[in-house]
């Protein structure tokens, strides 16, 4: 007689389910997108960077709308209150952002971190903050390159990421931001190039100086900025002296057509 076979073990029925938990906490995709799931996010965020409990979060209250540097969406009947802002200047942040914080608060239209301690790259779920209008990373100990996902942030208007230690290339995907008025990269390690074809329509505001390695020409759609935005590079022609060494000279006006010499 043929012996029925035993069931699989209950700890290997387990590790789909434990799985699925790790999936759930590390894939904003996977974590509810509510108040709660933004309660939690800026939980784990403090646990990451403020170690000495420095801000003062009353932890018992079940909404974060009322934590410093918090402010919420007013809630309608078509859409539920939601973090809407996070502002941290100056609150001697240390630490690096973990992946499932920032990333998880899908509602966030303004991002300011500026004049903390926080080092790491960017989280890279920064992309999933599509609604980000505003971000000011300003003097901070951040490394590495700018990440992709950061160049879906298609209604960005205002980057700060100055005096960090940010490198390699400015990447062309800043075309990619059209909304962009404000692009402060100054003060990092980036090096290279620019982009010949780096173009921003709305960009009022620009400066790229004491980027000690970025070297070339001026792209043609930066001539406009004031010579400041990039002192301290190896950068050259318009609006810097002198030009590079192979640049075309500009040419010459057109000829008026003589009228005999007298006054208009």
């Amino acid at each position: 007689m043929a012996r029925q076979r035993r069931p699989i073990g209950g700890a290997r029925v387990a590790v789909p389910f434990v799985v699925a938990a790790l999936l759930a906490a590390a894939l904003p995709g996977l974590v509810a997108q509510d108040l709660a799931g933004d309660r939690a996010a800026l939980l784990a965020l403090r646990d990451a960077l403020d170690s000495g409990l420095l801000l003062p979060w009353n932890t018992t209250e079940p909404s974060p709308c009322g934590w410093r540097g918090v402010v919420c969406s007013n809630q309608t009947l078509a859409a539920p209150q939601r973090v809407v802002e996070l502002r941290l200047p100056g609150k001697r942040l240390i630490g690096t952002i973990p992946l499932g914080t920032v990333g998880n608060l899908t509602a966030l239209q303004a991002l300011s971190l500026r004049h903390n301690g926080i080092r790491g790259g960017i989280p890279v779920d920064i992309g999933n903050c599509a609604q980000l209008t505003v971000v000011n990373l300003t003097n901070n100990q951040f490394t590495g390159a700018v990440p992709e996902g950061f160049f879906s942030l298609a209604v960005l208007r205002k980057v700060g990421l100055s005096r960090n230690h940010l490198n390699g290339g400015v990447s062309q995907d800043f075309n990619r931001l059209k909304q962009l008025d404000t692009l402060f990269l100054d003060s990092n390690d980036f090096a290279s190039a620019l982009p010949p074809g780096f173009y921003l329509p709305s960009l009022s505001r620009f400066n790229v100086s004491f980027n000690a390695q970025l070297t070339g020409p001026v792209p043609a759609s930066l001539a406009r900025m004031p010579a400041s935005a990039f002192q301290g590079t190896a950068l050259c022609d318009r609006p810097l002296l002198p030009t590079c060494p192979n640049s075309m000279p500009p040419a010459p006006p057109p000829a008026s057509p003589s009228t005999g010499g007298g006054k208009c």
